[in-house]
């Protein structure tokens, strides 16, 4: 598996927090979308940093993975 990025990470906690609202995947995806477009750095900074940390956790649990499409 490959380790999640900042707005994958956005996405699953957006998600989480509207489950009881909205019960269709593909409507929490475009709406996660557009809020991750109209968002600023500053507000994407702590999914950045979540994202480099599993990262680095990724590359510990598997030293020798390499994407490969």
């Amino acid at each position: 598996p490959r380790p999640p990025n900042p707005f994958m990470l956005f996405r699953q906690d957006y998600q989480t927090r509207l489950k009881d609202q909205v019960r269709d995947s593909r409507n929490v995806s475009t709406i996660a979308g557009e809020i991750w477009r109209s968002m600023d750095e500053k507000a994407r900074e702590p999914y950045v940093k979540l994202a480099e940390q599993k990262k680095a956790e990724h590359k510990e649990k598997y030293p020798d993975y390499r994407f490969q499409p």
